[in-house]
């Protein structure tokens, strides 16, 4: 056996039976909402997948069944029967940040040894839970997260995207992004933020403060569908969470504005 296979060997021998909770906010897959539909967490779904771990799904929806479009729900139901999968109910008028915290906190309860929060309006490379798992295991970051390829390709190329050379950046991308468990047991997401964009702004700092690392690869491409923020955000959450955050923080950013 050459020292490459043995390498390989050790690595599945290691990883093979490990478990990955996989938390899904279905925030703003309302039937009042135009944007989100059965189409959109289809393809997000079908590159959740694992050729080494085990998945367990956790999909966090509102509380209020009736408000959940109904061959949205068939298709959670569908997982939901295949096993390895909860449907969480969240408090209606609950914020992305609520979800979030939320799914994060019954992912710790699963005693998996990955927690990935995987935001149901992008498309994932393939192979990408994998990847990105492989890269949490590097123990040089503690957060890893996915780049997104929107604005930067043709979305009909995305499939073929390769990065030869792939680049890493400090951040997190709360499109979709992986932990280890211990890391999410000491990693809090403020309650205090509401909006999507100080949220991960927020856990970005979070991290760096207690001198961890947080990445963004290319080596887990992925591709955001678009989402009108402003029907789920408002103009004044995003004023309140950015006075937040200056006060919290310290610093803030003057050429981030509402979308």
């Amino acid at each position: 056996m050459t020292p490459i296979e043995k390498t390989l060997e050790s690595f599945i021998s290691k990883t093979e039976k490990s478990k990955i909770a996989v938390v899904i906010p279905m925030f703003g897959y309302w039937k009042e909402s135009y944007q989100l539909d059965e189409l959109t967490l289809k393809a997000t779904l079908s590159r959740i997948y694992s050729h080494i771990h085990q998945i367990y799904l956790l999909f966090l929806v509102d509380e209020d069944s009736n408000r959940t479009p109904m061959r949205v729900a068939s298709m959670m139901a569908g997982k939901y029967k295949g096993g390895n999968c909860a449907i969480i109910p969240v408090k209606k008028g609950s914020g992305y940040g609520e979800y979030l915290r939320i799914g994060i906190q019954k992912a710790i309860a699963t005693n998996s040894q990955y927690i990935v929060v995987a935001n149901p309006w992008i498309q994932i490379s393939t192979n990408g839970i994998d990847i990105l798992v492989d890269r949490i295991n590097r123990n040089d970051a503690y957060i890893v997260s996915g780049f997104d390829c929107k604005g930067k390709i043709d979305p009909g190329a995305f499939d073929r995207q390769i990065y030869n050379l792939p680049d890493e950046f400090r951040g997190i991308d709360i499109n979709l992004f992986g932990m280890k468990k211990t890391t999410a047991e000491i990693i809090s997401f403020d309650e205090g933020f509401k909006t999507h964009y100080f949220i991960g702004r927020d856990a970005w700092q979070t991290v760096f403060t207690k001198g961890f690392e947080s990445i963004i690869t290319q080596r887990v491409p992925i591709f955001s569908f678009d989402v009108d923020w402003t029907e789920f955000e408002s103009a004044v959450q995003f004023k309140q969470d950015e006075n937040y955050f200056i006060s919290k923080w310290k610093y803030g950013d003057e050429s981030i504005q509402y979308p």
